[in-house]
């Protein structure tokens, strides 16, 4: 536990910095679209550093298109007022999430309960709703092989399988809805 407190303050701290890369990279004329991929905590950290821009700048910026969340070890209360203060220009936001992700079931436990997000069941109310209604996509790996918390990286050529086949079907990026790794395969 005392390594996972450690984990947090060093996340924490980073935020200035991922500010400044997504300020510069917004900034820079060569590039036209960023993605941001984060896991884990870092999914908190990026979540915090946008909603500093939008509240700071009033706006995230037009360049930054993509959030990518995966196993993110954020509160479902956090992530519903950060979705609420990044306002309706926000970037598209896709979520990957497992249910039996043991890493986030120990980070529940040391936050008294409170549900994170990486381990939500999409299918499942609220969550099935609120993800239509704020066109949020979700990526359930739970049915995937290999270790939960990182599946998506040890497995990716399902997950990628699964957004090929997302989009083949004529889906958006941008579109609502949960697409499981059942559906995918």
């Amino acid at each position: 536990m005392i390594a996972y407190a450690s984990d947090r303050e060093s996340a924490n701290y980073s935020q200035g910095a991922l500010d400044q890369l997504l300020d510069s990279l917004s900034l820079n004329p060569n590039v036209t679209e960023i993605t941001v991929l984060a896991h884990s905590m870092g999914c908190a950290l990026t979540l915090e550093a946008l909603r500093s821009k939008a509240t700071r700048s009033g706006r995230i910026g037009n360049k930054i298109k993509n959030v990518l969340l995966v196993a993110p070890d954020v509160s479902v209360d956090d992530f519903r007022t950060d979705i609420a203060q990044l306002g309706n220009r926000r970037p598209r936001i896709a979520l990957f999430v497992s249910q039996d992700d043991g890493a986030l079931k120990l980070s529940r436990t040391i936050a008294g309960g409170i549900q994170r997000l990486g381990d939500v069941n999409p299918q499942q109310e609220p969550y099935k709703t609120e993800f239509a209604r704020e066109g949020i996509m979700v990526f359930d790996l739970s049915h995937l092989d290999g270790e939960a918390h990182s599946r998506a990286f040890e497995d990716i050529t399902s997950v990628m399988g699964m957004i090929k086949q997302r989009l083949a079907a004529g889906q958006q990026l941008s579109g609502s809805g949960a697409l499981s790794a059942d559906a995918a395969q």
